[in-house]
């Protein structure tokens, strides 16, 4: 149906929504007329200045109106599309002229208010319109514009509303006070092309046609199209509900943070130690050993191992060199995170990881966030590193050998860093690991320990003879293996620890890490506060304390990261899974006669408690030392390997803590079971040496009763 509007009238333009009691005010842009049932093409132009269309001096008649821009709507006939809207006006001498134009298009194009981003809720009173969405005062109320396009340039006209970032669409406000407030959105839009006449249909009031692609239009009289969205918002003071059984409920839980991109890369770095403990390590050497090595998947070195196999002679030390190897293999598999590893771990997490509170993420949440964490900046930390302190950095030519171009050493530290801790070292250490398979080495080759006493001088070998070749191969590389000073001395430009004996007096490093061991005590000190506040299920304990420690010692250890940072771990872990494994064989077992019905946690263990009583040594099981080496490096690395310093919300530190809970209470509990010393007592930090405390307990060990 025409509507009649009185020749030269200026009238306002609406254009009406369906589904929705909004409409869209036509601010500026040109409304094109052509007379009805003409074939010609005579379009006449209707200029629109501030929401008023000032029609030209047409004659009487009727006349199809059209706006030349492309709005996405929905078609009558069905489907999505691009559409003009269209209607049909009658120019009369005298009738009165309306005070609006309605095009009545199928367009979505509306705002939608809601006090949730999710558009899950809103508090609706009891009023006689169902419809009616009412926001308490101080509420935070967004907005939407929904069903937008690529071209659309969006603005809000009122200052109340803040876009959010990263979003053309999306607003947000928060009011202080009640009212009826609206929200007025102005977008532009760009006038038709040629190019894109031939995809559209010209919608009006139920019915639609097409438009032919010869439609000439003049450029020069187009302006953009500029309208206005309008929706409005009650605000309401919030009345305050009678409290009734049925309307009131208590629930006590512990408050979680939500599992974001970087737990998952700390789920990463636990998963990849946990893929290095003795157990699978023992695993591994025992498939290689005793099977086809060529059949295991160790690929792509299972044709290494097979050859090196059929080389072993029953002299020599071959079967050493066997040993050796496949223990580098297998910390090449396993002790590190590539980028080609994706969000996959190694080991499922059923049969991996106690993650507290996270228990029930699953590992495919784990492999997606993390995925998203390594992006294009791989890990943040080591990506910070390479863009501040060494911009010059590039990916050496492929025509060039590797193993020799310039920066390859960069190269193998940032795509394939070494994932673990000198301290697992520095507490197999203090354990007496090292030191019972050297009291057996003097034995297999008959010296005599140093001093009047010597407890293996009686014990005979022959339930060593089946591991000759083994301990022919280790006596004869000693002077290949790291000495206890090379590591001491390591020990104290990452940590600042400290070890006793006299094969490591008169040290004097040339730079050491006094304040890690403070630094880091501190650290388990703010943990334990955390998680005492935390049980009281009234309270959010506050996050900062944690979050500044944690800073703190990532700094700290940065510091460490240089010198034989990385190469002698390597080394250092390399010997030592070698020497466990040794020591976890039966033969030395029946050597030493251990003790069978005490459940060790890693079969090694045994033979080191029984060395440590047959020597006097401290009585303490190595079962703790064992964790304090275990735990220890898997808290270390999450705060090593990620850009801390970056971080400013206390959330990250909060879910760091839940995450790492297990880990934390254990060390603390494994340190006072070594040394005596609470960590999470809460009168104080005790920052003591550990190799002091030690030696404090031995004394006392050893006193007169």
């Amino acid at each position: 149906m025409s509507q009649k509007i009185k020749k030269g009238a200026a009238v306002d333009l609406y254009i009406y929504v369906k589904d929705s009691n909004q409409k869209i005010s036509v601010k500026d842009g040109t409304l094109v007329l052509r007379e009805k049932d003409s074939d010609s093409d005579d379009y006449k132009y209707a200029d629109i200045q501030n929401g008023r269309c000032i029609f030209p001096q047409l004659s009487h008649g009727t006349y199809e109106c059209f706006f030349p821009y492309p709005i996405q709507a929905e078609f009558f006939s069905g489907g999505i599309g691009w559409a003009v809207p269209w209607c049909e006006i009658s120019i009369e001498p005298t009738e009165k002229s309306p005070e609006e134009i309605d095009f009545e298009i199928s367009s979505k194009l509306f705002v939608e208010i809601n006090s949730k981003l999710d558009n899950t809720s809103s508090i609706r009173l009891d009023t006689s319109d169902s419809s009616i969405a009412f926001y308490p005062v101080g509420e935070r109320i967004f907005a939407q514009l929904k069903n937008a396009w690529d071209d659309l340039t969006v603005s809000s006209r009122d200052a109340q509303w803040r876009s959010l970032p990263d979003s053309k669409v999306d607003y947000e406000s928060r009011f202080t006070s009640p009212g009826k407030y609206q929200i007025d959105l102005s977008i532009s839009l760009e006038p038709l092309t040629v190019a894109n006449t031939e995809e559209l249909r010209v919608i009006g009031s139920n019915n639609e046609t097409g438009v032919s692609g010869g439609i000439s239009l003049a450029g020069d009289k187009l302006k953009p199209l500029a309208m206005n969205v309008v929706n409005s918002v009650d605000i309401v003071e919030q009345q305050p509900v009678p409290v009734t059984a049925r309307n009131f409920t208590v629930s006590h839980a512990r408050r979680v943070v939500e599992p974001t991109q970087p737990m998952s890369f700390f789920v990463q770095l636990l998963n990849s130690s946990k893929s290095i403990e003795f157990g699978a390590y023992q695993n591994f050497i025992n498939r290689v050993l005793c099977a086809d090595p060529s059949t295991e998947d160790v690929s792509p070195y299972g044709t290494k191992l097979a050859r090196m196999k059929s080389e072993v002679f029953s002299f020599g030390v071959g079967s050493y060199e066997l040993l050796k190897t496949a223990t580098e293999i297998f910390l090449l598999l396993n002790g590190s995170i590539t980028l080609e590893q994706g969000g996959a771990l190694k080991l499922p997490l059923h049969k991996n990881l106690d993650l507290g509170d996270y228990s029930r993420v699953s590992q495919g949440e784990w492999a997606s966030l993390f995925g998203n964490y390594l992006g294009e900046n791989r890990k943040s930390y080591i990506q910070h590193i390479v863009d501040t302190a060494l911009p010059d950095y590039s990916v050496p030519d492929k025509g060039k050998d590797p193993r020799f171009c310039t920066d390859i050493l960069i190269r193998s530290r940032v795509n394939n860093p070494c994932f673990m801790e000198l301290i697992w070292n520095y507490w197999h250490e203090e354990a007496m690991l090292v030191q019972t398979i050297n009291a057996i080495s003097r034995r297999f080759q008959n010296l005599r320990a140093p001093g009047e006493r010597d407890p293996l001088a009686h014990v005979e070998l022959d339930p060593l003879r089946p591991m000759n070749n083994i301990l022919w191969g280790y006596v004869e590389e000693e002077r290949d293996r790291l000495s206890i000073k090379r590591r001491a001395y390591e020990y104290q430009h990452q940590y600042g620890l400290e070890l006793y004996g006299k094969a490591v007096t008169n040290l004097r490093p040339a730079d050491n890490r006094s304040k890690f061991l403070e630094a880091f005590h501190n650290l388990l000190n703010k943990c334990a506060d955390y998680f005492r506040a935390k049980q009281d299920t009234t309270v959010d304990p506050d996050g900062y304390p944690m979050l500044h420690a944690i800073q703190e010692l990532n700094l700290i250890l940065a510091h460490g990261a240089h010198n034989q940072f990385g190469d002698l771990a390597w080394t250092s872990r390399v010997e030592m899974l070698m020497q466990e494994w040794i020591l976890s064989r039966p033969e030395i077992r029946d050597f030493l006669q251990s003790r069978i019905m005490v459940p060790h946690k890693e079969a090694w263990m045994p033979q080191v408690d029984t060395m440590k009583n047959m020597q006097g040594w401290s009585d303490v099981p190595a079962t703790h030392f064992r964790d304090l080496g275990v735990m220890g490096e898997q808290i270390l690395l999450t705060i090593r390997w990620h850009n801390w310093y970056e971080v400013t919300n206390e959330d990250e530190a909060k879910g760091w803590a839940d995450l790492m809970r297990p880990y934390i209470q254990s060390y603390i509990h494994a340190y006072r079971a070594v040394t005596g010393v609470d960590l999470s007592a809460a009168d104080g930090v005790d920052f003591t040496m550990p190799s002091v405390l030690l030696r404090k307990r031995l004394a006392m060990q050893h006193a007169p009763r």
